[in-house]
């Protein structure tokens, strides 16, 4: 088993419990131009690691071998999308992510096997996007056990439970 290490660096740091020993992860630093790998999650299946990205995109990874495997491209704002991904969280079955603007107040849903392309992953059409009522700058996303509901959190002390089915 292994830990992940993200900060607000260009590289992450893998560290083997059994061998005691940190492994510096840099395949995405010639690929990519991100400032931080700092926020991710991973999917309930452990295959896949989702970061936050610059420029509007959720960065998947392969959790095994840590290769870059592409990008989703997120609409977090009322129009085109035009806010930074603050968070991303995997569905239960691991198929789709939420993710949340950094200030936009939006959550968008995608469905990951609607973003493969010959080329990479690379979605632009959220499956949906809902406003998060009552707030502005969300910080959590969890999906339910079961898939059923959604929740947000802000930082202003906010909660907003949403039927998962009737967002979708």
């Amino acid at each position: 088993n292994s830990v992940l290490l993200t900060g607000r660096r260009r590289f992450f740091y893998e560290y083997d419990l059994a061998a005691q020993k940190g492994i510096k992860i840099r395949t995405l630093e010639s690929l990519r131009k991100e400032r931080s790998f700092e926020r991710f999650t991973v999917s309930p299946d452990g295959k896949l690691l989702a970061f936050t990205g610059d420029d509007s995109q959720v960065i998947l990874v392969d959790a095994v071998t840590k290769q870059y495997l592409g990008c989703v491209r997120i609409a977090c704002g009322p129009q085109s999308g035009a806010a930074l991904p603050r968070v991303v969280t995997f569905a239960p079955d691991g198929l789709m992510i939420a993710v949340a603007g950094e200030t936009s107040g939006y959550v968008s849903l995608y469905d990951l096997r609607m973003c493969f392309t010959d080329s990479g992953m690379n979605a632009s059409q959220p499956l949906a996007r809902f406003l998060d009522e009552g707030t502005v700058r969300c910080t959590a996303l969890k999906w339910s056990p079961t898939g059923q509901y959604l929740a947000t959190g802000s930082d202003a002390g906010i909660v907003n439970i949403y039927d998962g089915r009737a967002i979708r």
